[in-house]
């Protein structure tokens, strides 16, 4: 799934948070892009990146997230997407979805920093969990 234009800030950062939730379940000045692989559960692997590194307002923002089921068998899992905002202000969802044995399940998003985003640093946690633990990854962007 691929959506373009969403706008970040504020509520409307949920369009971010939004992008690591749908990619989990089911987010024009720099260069490379920030992402993470963090602390992980063996059964579920959580991958996210936001780039470039640094965006101007009225840049855009590519976000890409993915988890993938590491077991032998389909597995319901629980994934939650933080957007913290440069004022420590969070939004998030939570969401479940099954993924089958080994399975990947990816989104990419392009976002719209609108005129009236905060100036700082954004971060998007996503927590993906089943029964035996939970999978986290970070990424930021700093809005300039």
């Amino acid at each position: 799934m691929h959506r373009t234009g969403k706008r970040l800030a504020g509520v409307s950062a949920l369009g971010l948070a939004g992008v690591a939730v749908a990619v989990v379940l089911f987010a024009a000045s720099t260069v490379s892009a920030t992402s993470g692989i963090g602390t992980q559960n063996p059964d579920v692997t959580v991958k996210v990146s936001l780039s470039p590194d640094v965006v101007s307002i009225g840049g855009t923002v590519h976000g890409e997230a993915s988890a993938t089921n590491n077991t032998n068998r389909r597995k319901k899992f629980t994934a939650r997407a933080t957007l913290t905002l440069p004022n420590g202000s969070k939004y998030s969802e939570t969401r479940s979805r099954y993924l089958n044995a080994g399975e990947t399940y990816t989104l990419t998003e392009d976002l719209v920093v609108p005129s009236y985003a905060p100036l700082g640093t954004y971060y998007l946690t996503i927590a993906v969990s089943d029964n035996r633990g939970t999978s986290r990854a970070t990424a930021s962007v700093t809005v300039q």
